[in-house]
C-alpha cells in the first residue's frame, strides 16, 4: 500500500515552503543574518522539544512542530544577542507546554516569542527585509492557502486577511491616502507568513468554524489599529493578545477539536 503519510502531514508542506522562503532571503535578498545562528535557534529549538517531551511524559517528539517555529523564528526574528535569540526560541517550544487548556496550546509558539521578544524590547521585526512585490507575495498566498488547506484552517486566514483588506482600504480612503499604498501593503511577504503560516495554527485556534472566522476578522481589526498607533508590530501583539479568548470561542461556539491523526500543521 502506498505510504501517503508525508503528504497528509501539513506540517511537512508548511517546513519545505518555510525552508525556501529562509533559502530564498539568504541567497537571494541577501538577509544579512548568521547561518551558524540559524543552526543553534534550530538545534536549541528540537532540544527544548525532546526534552519537554520527557519532562511531560509525552508519548512521542514532535521534531517537526520544533521545526517550523525555529524557520519561522530564523525569519521573521531580528535580535542582536545570540543567547537571547536562543532563551527565545526555548520560550517558544516551552509556551506550548506550559499554557495550555483542553488539550490545546493557548498561544502560537512562534507569536508567542516574538511577542515577549518585542515586548521586553530584544527583537525588531523588518517587513521591508522582503523587498516587497507581486511576484512573492503571490508565491506565498498559493503556499499559504496549500497548506491551510492542508491543515483544515483556510477559513481563519482568509477571515483575517479580507477584514484586514477592508479595514485597510477603509482606512486608506479616511486619510486620504493613494489607493496604491493598500494594495502595495496588501503585497507584503511577512503578512502573508503571518496570515497563512502563525494565525492559522489549528492547535490554538478555535475549534469551530465560526469562531475561527470570528477570530480571525477581531485579530485583523486590532491588529491594523495597533499597526496604525504603535507600529508594525501591531500584528504580533494583536494575536498573542486575543489568543487568551479561544477558550471564551470555544465555550460559545463549540466545534469537533483537532486531533493529530487527522492533519497537523504546527502542535
Amino acid at each position: 500500500m502506498k505510504n501517503t503519510s508525508f503528504m497528509t502531514d501539513a506540517r511537512n508542506h508548511q517546513i519545505m515552503v518555510l525552508t525556501n522562503m529562509l533559502i530564498y532571503g539568504l541567497v537571494w535578498l541577501k538577509f544579512q543574518l548568521n547561518v551558524l545562528w540559524i543552526v543553534l535557534i534550530l538545534l536549541t529549538a528540537l532540544a527544548t522539544q525532546y526534552v519537554a517531551t520527557k519532562v511531560w511524559k509525552l508519548p512521542r517528539f514532535e521534531w517537526k512542530s520544533a521545526m517550523i517555529s525555529g524557520l519561522s523564528l530564523s525569519i521573521l526574528m531580528r535580535c542582536p544577542s545570540l543567547p537571547i535569540s536562543l532563551g527565545l526560541a526555548i520560550a517558544a517550544i516551552l509556551s506550548k507546554f506550559i499554557f495550555r487548556w483542553n488539550d490545546k496550546h493557548i498561544f502560537n509558539p512562534t507569536n508567542f516569542a516574538l511577542a515577549l521578544g518585542i515586548l521586553t524590547g530584544v527583537v525588531t521585526i523588518d517587513p521591508t527585509q522582503w523587498q516587497n512585490g507581486p511576484f512573492l507575495a503571490f508565491f506565498v498566498l498559493c503556499m499559504g492557502i496549500f497548506v491551510c488547506n492542508k491543515a483544515c484552517r483556510t477559513d481563519v486566514s482568509l477571515s483575517f486577511l479580507l477584514t484586514y483588506a477592508v479595514c485597510l482600504f477603509a482606512y486608506s480612503a479616511w486619510v486620504g491616502e493613494d489607493w496604491g499604498v493598500p494594495f502595495h501593503k496588501l503585497q507584503t511577504a511577512s503578512l502573508l507568513i503571518f496570515t497563512f503560516f502563525m494565525i492559522s495554527d489549528p492547535r490554538s485556534t478555535p475549534n469551530s468554524k465560526v469562531g475561527r472566522l470570528v477570530f480571525g476578522g477581531v485579530i485583523a481589526a486590532l491588529g491594523l489599529y495597533l499597526q496604525i498607533t504603535y507600529g508594525k508590530t501591531g500584528l504580533i501583539l494583536s494575536l498573542v493578545a486575543l489568543s487568551i479568548t479561544t477558550p471564551l470561542l470555544d465555550h460559545i461556539f463549540p466545534g469537533e477539536k483537532f486531533h493529530w491523526k487527522v492533519q497537523a500543521i504546527n502542535s
